[in-house]
């Protein structure tokens, strides 16, 4: 996984921008996280039956 970058800006703080791509990055991964967890749900099921 990448890293964002938080840069700091003129005011010696970290900018707006770098928070909020950090937080669209951190909720693509929740949602990945989601994914695999239905779809490893899905395939235990299947597993199940077939046993």
């Amino acid at each position: 996984m990448t890293k964002c970058p938080v840069l700091p800006n003129p005011t010696g703080f970290p900018s707006p921008h770098a928070y909020q791509a950090k937080n669209i990055m951190e909720a693509e991964r929740i949602n990945l996280i989601g994914t695999t967890l239905h779809d490893l749900r899905e395939r235990t099921v299947d597993l199940r039956r077939y046993l």
